[in-house]
């Protein structure tokens, strides 16, 4: 079934078929309107995104890897981005004890911290999440989901740390936390959280800009 593109009104090219691949939005889009975008991407260094003016909704992993076997004359442009796909649901879980300490000395207030979590996804979820400054990494992701209502069979892409309002440039570059077994087990003071740090659960697979180095942390 021919479908006509969505993205301009004057259109009249035949939309590609199954695309985007994750149906990241409803707008059909020909290799036209695909070669306008890509080009405008490129040169404002911005990631591929749904060319729809009233859109513009970021193209997940799976969608920017089609755009590049389909335009592979742009493979400098597409170089720029984190294209792995991560499909691996990061699921953490409950069978440590994790020691705490309620002597009469222990003092609440001083090992409370809250953190901001966010959702990343079509329909954004925030929380405030209170926590252990000395808890583990691992327990710190199972709260994470506990308050998002991440569903254990829910695909997670990646827990990433930001700072906000704190005079640093908006643009750059999330911190990815480091998922794996002995990072998990490590204290959360690791993570040099502050009162700025926002949490990102990535549940959309929106395609990230390389580091210069590794973007995981405490590997």
């Amino acid at each position: 079934v021919q479908v006509k593109c969505k993205v301009k009104d004057d259109c009249e090219h035949i939309a590609l078929n199954g695309f985007p691949s994750n149906s990241e939005c409803n707008h059909d889009v020909c290799i036209e309107c695909l070669t306008d975008m890509i080009s405008d991407c490129e040169a404002n260094g911005v990631a591929p995104m749904c060319p729809q003016p009233l859109c513009r909704q970021y193209y997940t992993i799976e969608s920017v890897n089609a755009l590049r076997t389909l335009f592979p004359q742009k493979a400098e442009f597409f170089q720029r981005f984190d294209l792995t796909e991560r499909n691996t649901e990061f699921i953490c879980k409950d069978d440590s004890v994790t020691f705490v300490d309620l002597s009469s000395e222990f003092d609440f207030s001083s090992r409370r911290m809250a953190i901001r979590v966010l959702a990343d996804s079509d329909e954004e979820v925030e929380a405030i999440l209170i926590y252990d400054k000395q808890g583990t990494i691992g327990d710190f992701i199972r709260e994470i989901r506990h308050v998002l209502k991440i569903l254990p069979y829910e695909k997670i892409y990646g827990y990433f740390i930001k700072h906000e309002d704190d005079g640093k440039d908006e643009n750059e570059l999330a911190q990815e936390i480091a998922t794996d077994a002995i990072s998990l087990a490590k204290c959360i003071s690791e993570l040099n959280l502050t009162s700025t740090s926002v949490i990102h659960v990535d549940t959309a697979g929106i395609v990230q800009r390389k580091l210069s180095n590794k973007t995981n942390i405490l590997k």
